[in-house]
């Protein structure tokens, strides 16, 4: 998830129990034109492993090489964005752009492929709008030329991320190929993510949005499908505990505690939720402006709940 998978969120993922973590998508043609705000993202911690790099763009030839420069920098695998489908990334033939045009979608797979010995995956969305199942005829080809494993998030572009995701279309899509599907979609709770795979026959989940103020629920998934019984969800104080961990390491990652609060503004509206004052809170997240008052105003909104 753009602006929000960085290396600071990786790593308490990764701690948490989190089997793979995912890069948020990284532009092919900022990696080998070196541009420092992509190489930014390429940044990783070493307890971060196993962790796959994002791609994203519209030129094999760059992705190919993209891929090479990642495979050296120790990444572990090599994800293909298929399904964004924010405008100004379609707009250019990314993302989800490449379901209107499958034969350059293929040229990719088959440039990712034939530069990488790294596992390779694609992440695609069901179709471009309603009633379009190009998303699953173009994943059934990408199978065929290669790729390791498909993720599929069971929504159209035309949806973004609005109605209900159709899981049926995941298991179609896991009847029809000879690799792994992981589904992607309305995965809230450990308990959906078990419901996910017994549904559609899946080989696992991908969760982007439910894991937003949540770094315990990758984890606490992985163990339920697993058969263990996780110690889930997490307490108020193990919210602000948590999220004090997440600032101090956004601090380390950006050595600037303003930038590094500003972006954390978003991160404590997503783990205050539900907590009883939290929107007092959030009203007044504007007015933050350093470290130590982010934790003392979320230690006393828990503190205030428990009473």
């Amino acid at each position: 998830m753009a602006g929000v998978t960085d290396s600071p969120f990786r790593r308490l993922n990764r701690r948490l129990g989190c089997p793979v973590v995912v890069t948020e998508m990284v532009s092919t043609e900022g990696i080998i034109r070196n541009q420092p705000n992509t190489l930014r993202l390429l940044r990783f911690d070493e307890e971060e492993h196993p962790i796959i790099v994002q791609l994203f763009g519209h030129r094999p030839e760059a992705f190919g090489d993209a891929a090479r420069v990642c495979e050296d920098m120790g990444f572990d695998g090599i994800d293909i964005n298929m399904g964004c489908p924010v405008r100004k990334v379609v707009g250019h033939g990314a993302g989800a752009g490449l379901l209107k045009d499958p034969q350059n979608a293929v040229a990719i797979v088959r440039a990712v492929r034939g530069a990488t010995n790294l596992p390779v995956s694609v992440k695609l969305r069901a179709g471009w709008s309603t009633g379009d199942r190009s998303g699953l005829e173009l994943a059934q080809e990408c199978a065929r030329q290669g790729v390791d494993c498909i993720t599929l998030h069971a929504r159209t572009r035309q949806q973004f991320y609005s109605g209900r995701a159709d899981w049926n279309l995941i298991g179609e899509l896991a009847s029809k190929v000879d690799v792994p599907v992981f589904g992607n979609g309305d995965v809230w709770s450990p308990d959906d993510a078990l419901r996910m795979v017994e549904q559609t026959g899946c080989h696992g989940v991908a969760i982007g949005r439910g894991a937003l103020g949540d770094p315990w629920l990758c984890g606490a998934a992985a163990a339920l499908l697993d058969g263990g019984t996780p110690d889930y969800p997490p307490e108020g104080w193990q919210r602000y505990e948590m999220f004090c961990i997440h600032l101090d390491f956004m601090i380390d990652y950006m050595n600037d505690e303003s930038r590094a609060v500003r972006v954390m503004r978003k991160h404590l509206a997503w783990y205050s939720r539900g907590i009883e004052g939290a929107a007092k809170l959030r009203r007044n997240l504007g007015r933050m402006v350093d470290a130590q008052q982010m934790k003392s105003e979320f230690e006393r909104l828990v503190k205030g709940a428990v009473k």
